[in-house]
């Protein structure tokens, strides 16, 4: 199980502490959850961990539209959460703190906190077929990169997200547009990200290199745009950035 295997030591080397990474397959009719965790519903097999959902559980018709879409999207959660809304007449700024998995993804994935997860591309051809054709039709490098690099890609979120979220302070002015906090938060954390996939795919896919900047210059979307441009043209800096949250990170753990 290389495709989870492999990112999994990747991050471990890359900043020094565990993560919980799942990886989603189809065997048959079930779908298959692979983690690098002894999580709920699991049974040890080999250097991971597995979990079957039957047909009757998740279908394109079957249990919820939440639990089919999670199964087919690429995802990190790193717990707690802080969500910012403007609400009420006067849009005055809430916070909400999401300290724990949403139930749907503790049923889905049997996980109690932070995780990352990437579907296979035979899984968003089975639960999502319509997605998949769009993306075969446009022969959009999304459906064909390797799903490890996506696991790198999502893994550095984990390792990466509450501290980088706290930096617009020091590296929001790479962000030339006039754009809410909230907005240079996401590009930057798409930025470093970035960084953690190139850094993978260099050392494990280099063949692919040209393709995807290719595909990650062309990246529909504010946030993804603008996250490759800073990657690019300011690398030292994403790099500091990273450094400085691998720091944080671990001395508060």
């Amino acid at each position: 199980m290389e495709v989870l295997t492999r990112p999994h030591r990747f991050l471990r080397e890359e900043f020094g502490r565990d993560f919980t990474l799942i990886y989603g397959d189809v065997d048959g009719e079930d779908i298959v959850l692979y983690a690098t965790q002894p999580l709920e519903g699991y049974e040890r097999q080999g250097d991971v961990f597995v979990k079957r959902i039957g047909p009757s559980e998740v279908s394109p018709f079957g249990v919820s539209n939440s639990n089919r879409h999670l199964l087919v999207d690429r995802l990190s959660r790193s717990h707690p959460i802080e969500n910012e809304f403007y609400r009420g007449p006067k849009f005055e700024l809430e916070i909400e703190v999401t300290e724990c998995p949403r139930e749907v993804e503790r049923l889905t994935f049997g996980v109690r906190g932070s995780f990352a997860y990437v579907a296979s591309r035979n899984a968003v051809k089975r639960l999502d077929p319509y997605e998949a054709n769009f993306a075969l039709k446009k022969n959009s490098f999304s459906i064909i990169i390797p799903e490890d690099i996506m696991l790198a890609h999502e893994g550095t979120h984990l390792a990466t997200v509450q501290q980088v979220n706290r930096m617009v302070p020091e590296y929001g002015y790479l962000i030339l547009e006039d754009v809410t906090r909230m907005a240079k938060q996401h590009v930057l954390r798409e930025a470093a990200a970035f960084l953690g996939e190139l850094k993978y795919l260099l050392r494990f896919h280099p063949e692919l290199e040209a393709e995807w900047r290719k595909w990650r210059s062309e990246s529909n979307g504010f946030a993804y745009r603008n996250a490759y441009r800073i990657l690019t043209e300011h690398p030292n800096k994403v790099a500091e950035m990273v450094e400085r949250a691998k720091t944080a990170s671990s001395s508060t753990n």
